[in-house]
């Protein structure tokens, strides 16, 4: 079912059975804005059914907010609806390449065994699309560097490349007047388990990029929505488990919160 976070912003929930990614909707006075595209067919018609059902339009953008699977395999059916696609160009080039991927059993161990690909989401993947038939991977029309400004009507969108953990091109979206933040999954692990210095560079990296920007209310990739305070204390928490797992600092001398 669709939740109101504003009279302007709206999202499905994620649904941990398949992985499918929240997805997100931004009403401006002229246009809309999908944020990512979803994991298959069903996924997006699921969306512009709960979009018609509580009197809304079909969106008019759609943005994508990183390469995997999970938030881009149902472009190709936005793409058919005259969607007009927005991603950066980090993620469009692993699109092109996505592109040739085959989906013969030998392809798909070639791409597991290479860490391309990981057991996971090919679980996840072939429950959407069983036996890995009918899977379409469209590219953007519209690229950006590392940030591009959209003007909805009233409603002012930032999307901006922050990187992070779990992938390079992870782009977040800004909504202004409505202080409101999708993260996608800009602050979730790396699934191919990067060394755990990296990955805490990484988390602080996002944390610096992050802190700036004056949301109120966050809506995560694959969990719901939150405070800012929730979503920077969990990044400050992460990174304070991998520095003591780095330095191998036992339970019995880490210093309690407040003391």
């Amino acid at each position: 079912m669709l939740r109101k976070l504003t009279d302007m912003i709206y999202y499905l929930p994620n649904d941990e059975s398949t992985d499918r990614p929240s997805i997100g909707y931004v009403k401006g006075r002229k246009y809309s804005l999908m944020v990512d595209a979803g994991a298959s067919p069903l996924h997006v018609q699921l969306f512009l059914h709960e979009l018609e059902q509580n009197g809304l339009k079909r969106p008019d953008f759609v943005f994508l907010t990183h390469w995997h699977w999970d938030h881009v395999f149902g472009l190709a059916t936005l793409k058919e609806s005259n969607v007009l696609s927005i991603a950066c160009k980090m993620t469009n080039e692993r699109l092109i390449k996505m592109r040739k991927w085959e989906w013969t059993p030998e392809a798909i161990e070639s791409r597991l065994s290479t860490g391309e690909d990981v057991e996971f989401c090919m679980r996840m993947m072939e429950m959407e699309y069983p036996g890995f038939r009918h899977i379409q991977i469209a590219t953007a029309e519209i690229t950006f560097e590392d940030r591009l400004v959209l003007d909805l009507g009233g409603i002012t969108c930032e999307l901006l490349r922050v990187g992070g953990p779990h992938t390079e091109d992870s782009v977040i979206c800004f909504v202004q007047e409505e202080k409101v933040l999708f993260l996608g999954d800009a602050s979730g692990e790396d699934l191919l388990q990067v060394p755990a210095r990296e990955y805490r560079c990484k988390l602080g990296d996002l944390l610096h990029r992050l802190e700036p920007l004056p949301f109120e209310l966050v809506v995560p990739g694959h969990w719901g929505d939150e405070k800012r305070d929730d979503t920077l204390r969990d990044i400050c928490l992460e990174m304070e488990k991998t520095e003591n797992e780095l330095y191998h600092i036992p339970s019995s001398m880490q210093v309690a919160d407040g003391k």
